[in-house]
């Protein structure tokens, strides 16, 4: 699979998870050999594939710090970051250049078809994270 799974993930049904999966399933299969996609949380690398590292955490987490090292952020080919206000926040607090190395995609959902609202309910939704731009 291109995209990792890791202690944390594999078992997770949180918003990381559902836009990974999503995402790979709609991914040609002759592309994920190529590519190695990491959401959050590196652990291992293949040299052999395009490094492209997905991030969803804020930078203020501990996992990010590696991306303060030039170093650290040449072993990826690419970033992906989960909306603007989140890729600026990592320019300013680790140093992450402004560069074609580094791309958003805003956060997708699956449409909904519409339906007629009940008048005896009221229903809410929750978002978590919204400092991440979400």
């Amino acid at each position: 699979m291109a995209f990792e799974e890791n202690e944390v993930s594999v078992a997770s049904q949180g918003g990381t998870e559902m836009m990974k999966r999503g995402l790979a399933e709609r991914l040609p299969d002759d592309l994920k050999d190529d590519f190695q996609i990491i959401c959050s949380r590196v652990r291992e690398l293949d040299d052999s594939k395009i490094r492209v590292y997905w991030l969803h955490d804020l930078p203020e987490d501990p996992e990010t710090n590696h991306l303060k090292d030039q170093s650290s952020r040449n072993r990826f080919h690419k970033f992906v970051f989960c909306g603007q206000w989140q890729y600026y926040r990592y320019q300013h607090m680790l140093g992450m250049p402004y560069d074609t190395k580094s791309s958003v995609i805003e956060t997708a959902i699956d449409p909904i078809t519409p339906a007629e609202k009940s008048k005896d309910e009221i229903r809410l939704i929750y978002t978590s994270t919204p400092q991440r731009g979400l």
